[in-house]
């Protein structure tokens, strides 16, 4: 029986997660035999994303069929638009999780406040629900606002909230639950099929501040099941220091009081078809020898020989990496090379079976020390009563990477399009900008008689300079005036932060500079001191203003078109081995602001 046409059981994690179907009937009819042999693939799916031209493959991990269809369905899929993971540059597991939104702010974990946006599986951020009377009219207070639809868990420990995605698309009940006096926070999720998800329902499901636990970033799967007793279950390993070695460089402030300062979760185990009926959230999780199937992922540590022994540690890879969007380290430093399918029932030799597994071999010497999945491999395995296996493999699924191939010629600009292009070696009076958000920076000048601007054609032509009409009545582009985007929304204003009146010009869409405008808020500070920088600090894209002083770091959050907010402070480490511990005036060193660790921000 093939598990992804009677999986109705897990169908809200597919990457489909249950979107509307046509109700159309379906005209009987007789039809020849397909060709083709009686050998089957492992239902490999490649397609190419017509948008952004990347391409995607996915191939389905090891489940056997449960009864009524109660299996999950995960797989491990590639995509040339994605980073790095578990199973290499670019590969995935498609495992659903709630996570905190990070494209537009960095997270602030202020829950009472409602500070963050939640996001689901990657895809869809959750709005909250408003509660609505009798009549289906949305509820306010004497204020104007609206009620939040929510209430209290049947032991009144929790305060449940209900949320649905910004764009519906599966129909299913939503719900954040808080600990009233921890603000512990968990998800509950139930589908229109009376399937429900458990997410971060124990602290081994959530990846959150080592340092504070209740600062959760993401809630991972830990329990489905149906109204039928079905239940799986998702166990999970926590990052530990196992290969961790001290004495390199980028690793010596990653250990604290003998604990390592990242984190992340695996997916250890995959545990389903249970014994015993699964009555709902109120009975304890059903124990691990209750389930007759397990998809387990090594990443290092089974016995090649017996693969059900654990013989070592989990492997430390070599270009282990870190994002730090979530306001701490998320490390990752495992491969998973096999994932492995066991089936326990007593009438097995030892009661237990290896049944199948994907081996996964890695190129691990590629340029730039990234780790490429190489090749995946399906093997079938009989036990024998004396405990030994025999064995069968499909041919393998190999993958070759197209490498970058930089254009290494050297272009020259024909005289035409050097026609006021900096020349020489000073190019103060020169800015590339993309003046009229075009996509292509053009070269930008000011000169006495005003602006010139040279829009950039592509394939290294430009047009020639013409005259900026009207521009702005400041002057001193590049020193006094800059151009900016104060609100990250992709307009540019001219901004002058240097006068005693601060503010800024806009530009209209058709292209022309309307009149001077004010910040309604900003800070009494120099900014042209060599103690401050503008850099985006919190994630949103505006550039925030940051001083070094002598004990503390301050800084101002942008409010965009209207200013700055009020000032903020952090305090110095007095040891530049806990944090950062600089002053941007220093005469015998320079710092640089640059994105080390691939994650957007600047570091």
């Amino acid at each position: 029986m093939d598990n992804d046409d009677t999986n109705t059981f897990h169908e809200f994690l597919k990457p489909e997660r249950g979107k509307t179907r046509s109700n159309s009937i379906e005209i009987p009819s007789i039809s020849l035999p397909k060709g083709g042999g009686a050998i089957k693939g492992i239902d490999e799916k490649f397609i190419v994303n017509a948008v952004n031209g990347t391409a995607s493959f996915s191939i389905p991990l090891p489940f056997s069929a449960s009864r009524g269809g109660a299996s999950p369905s995960l797989s491990l899929s590639y995509n040339s638009g994605i980073g790095n993971g578990v199973c290499g540059l670019g590969w995935k597991l498609d495992l659903p999780s709630i996570k905190r939104k990070t494209d537009m702010e960095l997270p602030k974990y202020l829950d009472s406040i409602d500070s963050d946006t939640f996001l689901f599986s990657e895809a869809e951020d959750l709005v909250v629900e408003f509660k609505k009377d009798v009549q289906g009219i949305f509820l306010k207070d004497p204020d104007g606002n609206y009620h939040f639809n929510e209430k209290d868990s049947p032991d009144g420990l929790f305060a449940i909230r209900f949320y649905k995605p910004r764009i519906e698309g599966f129909f299913a009940r939503i719900e954040r639950w808080t600990r009233k006096t921890t603000g512990e926070i968990k998800w509950r999720i139930i589908t229109r099929d009376n399937i429900t998800t458990l997410f971060g329902w124990s602290p081994e499901a959530r990846i959150s501040d080592p340092q504070n636990v209740n600062k959760i970033y993401e809630w991972m799967p830990e329990i489905v099941f149906d109204d039928k007793g079905n239940c799986h279950r998702y166990v999970y390993k926590k990052e530990n220091d196992d290969g961790f070695d001290l004495s390199l460089a980028h690793n010596r402030n990653r250990i604290e009081n003998g604990k390592i300062t990242y984190t992340n979760l695996y997916l250890e185990k995959v545990l389903y078809g249970n014994k015993t009926v699964y009555k709902g959230i109120d009975d304890p999780f059903p124990e691990e020898s209750d389930f007759f199937f397990q998809t387990i992922f090594d990443y290092g540590e089974y016995d090649t020989n017996v693969p059900i022994n654990k013989i070592k540690p989990w492997d430390f890879r070599k270009d282990a990496f870190s994002e730090y969007k979530a306001g701490f380290e998320i490390r990752t430093t495992r491969l998973c090379n096999r994932i492995l399918l066991f089936h326990f029932f007593p009438e097995l030799p030892g009661g237990s079976a290896l049944v199948k597994s994907l081996n996964i071999e890695y190129d691990k010497t590629t340029a730039g020390s990234f780790t490429f999945l190489k090749s995946i491999t399906q093997i079938g395995y009989v036990k024998k009563t004396d405990g030994t296996y025999s064995s069968k493999n499909l041919p393998p699924f190999e993958f070759t990477y197209q490498n970058h191939d930089w254009n290494k010629e050297i272009k020259t600009l024909t005289p035409e399009y050097l026609v006021h292009a900096p020349v020489g070696l000073d190019e103060s009076g020169y800015q590339f900008t993309d003046l009229f958000n075009e996509g292509l920076s053009g070269i930008l000048t000011e000169r006495v008689q005003g602006w010139y601007y040279k829009r950039n054609l592509g394939d290294g032509k430009f047009e020639q300079a013409k005259l900026v009409t009207p521009k702005p009545s400041f002057s001193g582009l590049g020193t006094q005036l800059q151009l900016m985007d104060l609100d990250a929304d992709g307009c540019k204003q001219l901004v002058d932060l240097n006068s005693d009146l601060k503010g800024f010009f806009e530009q209209n869409d058709e292209e022309e500079w309307q009149a001077f405008r004010a910040f309604e808020n900003i800070p009494n500070i120099d900014l042209r001191d060599p103690n401050i920088r503008m850099l985006d600090l919190n994630g949103d894209g505006k550039s925030d203003i940051l001083i070094t002083e002598d004990n503390v770091f301050t800084w101002y959050e942008s409010a965009g078109r209207n200013g700055f907010e009020g000032a903020r402070k952090a305090t110095k480490p007095f040891d530049e081995e806990t944090g950062p511990h600089i002053v941007f005036a220093e005469e015998k060193q320079t710092v640089f602001l640059a994105d080390m660790s691939g994650d957007g921000m600047m570091d």
